[in-house]
């Protein structure tokens, strides 16, 4: 299956994002990749995009490569800037079909390693849109610490993952409303068997009744 592209204008400038499905009226996901410039990082979501994308997502897969300043720019900025995505996608993401919304929420955030810290951070302010915040392996900081995610989350981890020695601060962060999942192997990928329990997690009518694969890490 292959996603479509297209370049979005946003405040942080004009953004390459391929997406599976066109809006219409659905719910819209969106999933942030890791730092590295890599084709198979870009491409890291795709397996669970296309199993939310047949759950009824549509699901945005921004390169955040593609404008200068992400790294840099501040929580609020590049929440602006999802919001603008999402609008684009809710208007139909460009096939004029779709209802457009000034301030959209975010129905379902994903985020991995470095996109995992930037999805934390959105997910943390307090006027945050985001309504259900998946992370693979997220490389947040000490200095992250602070943080207070207080919609439901998701966490993965492969139990090889280098990441791993960090579940106690994405416990700090994401407090009691988390499910932990891990793998025994795979090490610092997004790995195609999340995404049934993603999809799970995203239409759960209770996020809070999910439970996880194996005990937290």
């Amino acid at each position: 299956r292959q996603a479509h592209e297209a370049l979005v204008p946003t405040s942080l400038g004009d953004m390459r994002v391929r997406h599976y499905g066109d809006g219409g009226g659905g719910d819209i996901a969106v999933a942030l990749h890791g730092a590295g410039h890599q084709d198979w990082i870009q491409h890291e979501w795709d397996p669970v995009a296309a199993a939310l994308e047949d759950a009824g997502f549509t699901v945005l897969l921004p390169n955040l490569h593609s404008v200068d300043g992400v790294s840099a720019a501040s929580p609020e900025d590049l929440s602006h800037a999802l919001r603008q995505l999402v609008a684009w996608a809710a208007a139909g993401a460009g096939s004029g079909r779709g209802t457009p919304s000034a301030a959209p929420a975010l129905p379902l955030l994903l985020g991995k390693s470095w996109g995992g810290a930037l999805a934390a951070r959105v997910a943390a302010l307090p006027s945050s849109p985001v309504e259900r915040l998946v992370l693979v392996a997220p490389a947040l900081r000490d200095d992250d610490g602070t943080l207070a995610v207080a919609c439901p989350a998701a966490v993965f981890c492969a139990k090889d993952d280098p990441m791993i020695k960090h579940a106690a601060l994405w416990h700090q962060i994401l407090h009691d409303e988390v499910s932990f999942t891990t793998a025994p192997h795979g090490g610092h990928r997004v790995l195609p068997q999340y995404a049934p329990a993603i999809v799970e997690f995203a239409r759960a009518e209770s996020a809070s009744l999910l439970v996880a694969s194996e005990s937290p890490p």
